[in-house]
């Protein structure tokens, strides 16, 4: 708890200067205004933590939350329920999309169980889950 609040007190607001001076230099680039859409807000976010235009991330990590619903139960899905343990398994292998994404961007893949209907306990290290939520 000693180590959160210390990382707590660390935490400020992000530089509206450098936010602006982010979003000016944005404007200056061979593209249709705010082209990128969120990516471009999340570029002007960073410039404004970081305080510079140079901004960097050097751990990445895409997390992906992985659960059923009773959708599937009503005949509206386009796969059943036994699928997302599949999916899964794709995800920590590295078989999907997001598995080529992260490797070029050089980030992690997180799993994390937030209510799959299937024993996940051999699935593989880079799945986390979370404790049941009672109702």
């Amino acid at each position: 708890m000693e180590l959160l609040q210390e990382t707590l007190k660390k935490i400020t607001a992000p530089s509206e200067l450098w936010r602006e001076k982010a979003r000016q230099y944005i404007l200056t680039l061979t593209m249709p205004p705010w082209a990128l859409g969120r990516l471009l807000d999340l570029a002007v976010d960073l410039a404004g933590i970081q305080e510079t235009l140079k901004v960097h991330v050097d751990r990445k990590n895409i997390i992906l939350m992985a659960g059923d619903h009773g959708i599937a139960e009503e005949g509206v899905s386009p796969s059943p329920k036994e699928v997302t343990p599949q999916m899964i398994a794709n995800f920590i292998s590295g078989g999907a999309g997001v598995s080529v994404l992260s490797r070029v961007s050089g980030a992690e893949v997180t799993v994390v169980d937030i209510g799959v209907d299937a024993d996940l306990s051999r699935s593989g290290a880079a799945l986390r889950t979370l404790p049941k939520v009672r109702p």
